[in-house]
């Protein structure tokens, strides 16, 4: 034993020991005779002379896999990483998905790289004041570096034949199967997989076609069936897809989310209002998708399901939220399933966590989630619980209430075992229904045009601040006339056409929280939605955070409109503000805000944002500078805050 523990000790030293770090440095010597190499002596990353003895100038290069690396710091811990378009750079941790942290090094002659970031696709350089990011001139010295120490990976080993790499041609309905070289080994709940919202709607059934007695699915009330009348104009708000779910599939879809209604004459449909596609077609487009492509993975949600005849008989038939089915028709569902793509279904033995090759491998690559109680030994075995499924989705229409629920549910999902659903679509309320009903105005009519203005909002963060986090499934309606597709592939690392419609730019030009009335506004006054977000993090300090209760007011000049709290808002940094912004309704024309704190403990604010109808009006501040100390508590303001704030107060006010 003593022999052996002897040995582990030595095998220890020897990796220990075996540690490589690199220096980082400029070509440049901008004074003729200074050697200008990347170190963090001081809390922000510097270029410049450097003592041979010191940590602050060793770096770690870790190889992400996939063409770039992370710079993590020896004597710190955490990494080189660029989250602001252009600038200084900042040192802090990260997760190894986030790309604000991860740099290309290109070649630039003579054994120096130019070092590219990832996520803002700008280079670092000393060309002015300090070290920075920012686009630079190809001849430029201040832009190239030389890694010291640093050995580039070679060669990867040849892929096996039957484990192809990325394949930037493969077909588009069996992308995951032939990127499996690529995404294989991943977990299924973190693959980023393009899913579609009612995914049946393409084939309604307006209510010209049908019974007036069984004109309108079990999933509705006497608000929306007393649309009838509207006739083609309802059909709007119900319809979130144009394709069939076989198109759909050939797209890229993978994922399919299935409202099942029961109509009055017992037949099994997909519904969303109306009734939709039978579930005997979409069954068919899934066998014949199938056939074609035999080992691509899929994934069918029988999300809800509503019955005319169960609702009835639990006097229900007014409640549109009550769902409830008949076991024998859950049995014939079941009896439909078993006779047309069980072969290819996935056992339940395999979870979430399981990787795409061992659902490959299993050779039964379609995974049916189901929303009821299992009976029988078909439905246990094959059918898999729909708790296996975490949904990121808030109903209604008011921009940032929607943005920041997501943010706060990403965040609070990112250790979860389950798949995650994020939904982008938009349920209307009661109120945007009567508003689009003013064609004089610019509220969206139906579904289709509501996606037009959302799609490109959610999505353009999942590009852009999202993308560092951990993705699993992103349904939309009107999948088609989006980037989604290429955005999911992208985000996997695949090889594809730049997504269309995902950029900041596409977002700014949403009049999603911008709606008006036109001549509705004779009869009535529209409010705008007021929200302040707060940046309460900052690389250099610890403890942002308060336990106390921030309130802000809202002002139109003299007069007090209305008054938000928070109490306990956290510390997160960026576009994941949870619990870090207030927002209210008001028709007022608000002139600024105030801020408090009801005690001593102290709130760092770095950045103020306030937005006035999806627009910003007010940006104080800036990432990683001088902020505000709000706080009841003088003290507050020393230690490590000392250098970023000039002292405290638990008042603050801010113009718009």
């Amino acid at each position: 034993m003593r022999y052996f523990i002897i040995t582990l000790l030595f095998a220890l030293c020897g990796q220990l020991s075996a540690q490589q770090y690199a220096s980082i440095e400029n070509r440049w010597q901008k004074d003729g005779k200074t050697t200008y190499v990347i170190h963090v002596q001081e809390p922000t990353p510097a270029a410049g002379h450097v003592e041979a003895g010191w940590w602050s100038k060793d770096w770690i290069v870790e190889d992400t896999g996939d063409g770039y690396v992370r710079f993590k710091n020896r004597w710190r811990g955490t990494y080189l990483d660029q989250r602001q378009d252009v600038g200084p750079v900042a040192l802090q941790a990260a997760s190894p998905g986030e790309w604000s942290a991860q740099w290309k090094l290109e070649p630039a002659g003579g054994g120096y790289y130019r070092i590219k970031n990832r996520w803002r696709n700008t280079y670092l350089h000393i060309q002015n004041a300090g070290l920075e990011t920012g686009p630079v001139e190809k001849g430029w010295f201040s832009a190239m570096w030389k890694v010291n120490g640093y050995q580039p990976a070679g060669p990867k080993p040849s892929i096996k034949p039957d484990e192809p790499t990325v394949d930037a041609a493969a077909p588009a309905a069996s992308w995951l199967y032939a990127n499996r070289g690529l995404l294989g080994n991943k977990k299924l709940n973190r693959i980023v997989l393009p899913g579609t919202h009612d995914s049946g709607t393409h084939n309604l059934s307006s209510t010209w076609n049908r019974n007036t007695d069984d004109a309108f699915a079990p999933d509705t009330d006497d608000r929306k069936r007393g649309l009838s009348f509207l006739g083609e104009g309802y059909d709007k708000w119900a319809k979130a897809q144009e394709r069939s779910i076989y198109q759909q599939l050939n797209d890229g879809i993978r994922y399919i989310d299935l409202r099942i209604c029961i109509d009055k004459s017992d037949r099994i449909k997909t519904c969303h209002g109306l009734y939709g596609a039978s579930l005997n077609e979409v069954i068919n487009d899934v066998v014949k998708f199938s056939n074609q492509n035999p080992n691509e993975p899929v994934i069918i949600d029988f999300k809800r399901f509503y019955d005319w005849k169960e609702k009835t008989r639990n006097g229900k038939e007014n409640d549109a939220a009550y769902q409830g089915i008949r076991q024998s028709k859950l049995d014939e569902i079941a009896g439909l399933l078993q006779k047309t793509i069980a072969p290819r279904m996935a056992p339940n033995t395999l979870t979430p966590e399981s990787t795409l090759n061992d659902l490959i491998k299993s050779k039964r690559p379609i995974i049916v989630l189901w929303n009821m109680p299992p009976v029988g030994n078909f439905q246990s075995i094959y059918l898999w619980p729909r708790s296996r499924m975490e949904s990121i989705y808030k109903s209604g229409e008011i921009r940032g209430e929607k943005y920041n629920y997501m943010v706060g549910r990403i965040n609070e999902l990112q250790g979860t075992k389950n798949f995650i659903s994020l939904e982008a679509q938009i349920t209307p309320s009661e109120e945007l229904y009567k508003n689009a009903y003013d064609f004089t105005g610019n509220f969206p009519f139906g579904l289709e045009a509501l996606a037009k203005e959302t799609n490109p909002v959610v999505l353009s963060y999942l590009a852009n601040e999202w993308k560092g986090v951990r993705h699993n499934i992103v349904q939309v309606d009107f999948y088609n006339q989006s980037g989604l597709i290429a955005l999911c592939k992208q985000m996997n690392g695949v090889v594809t056409a730049a997504p269309q419609g995902v950029s900041k730019v596409d977002r700014e030009k949403s009049t999603w929280g911008k709606w008006k009335l036109g001549a509705g506004q004779l009869f009535t006054t529209s409010a705008n939605e007021y929200r302040v977000e707060v940046d309460a993090c900052h690389g250099d300090l610890t403890g942002t955070g308060s336990g106390n209760t921030i309130t802000v007011a809202f002002y139109a000049g003299s007069e007090h409109v209305m008054t938000k709290s928070i109490t306990g808002p956290g510390s997160q940094c960026g576009p994941f503000l949870k619990d870090n912004s207030w927002s209210v309704q008001s028709t007022k024309n608000i002139t600024h805000i105030i801020m408090k704190t009801n005690g001593g403990d102290g709130y760092f604010i770095d950045q103020v944002q306030i937005f006035k109808g999806g627009d910003l009006v007010k940006h104080e501040g800036r990432d990683g500078g001088g902020g505000w100390c709000l706080s009841a508590d003088a003290s507050d303001g020393q230690g490590d805050w000392k250098n970023y704030v000039s002292g405290c107060s638990n008042t603050l006010r801010f113009n718009l």
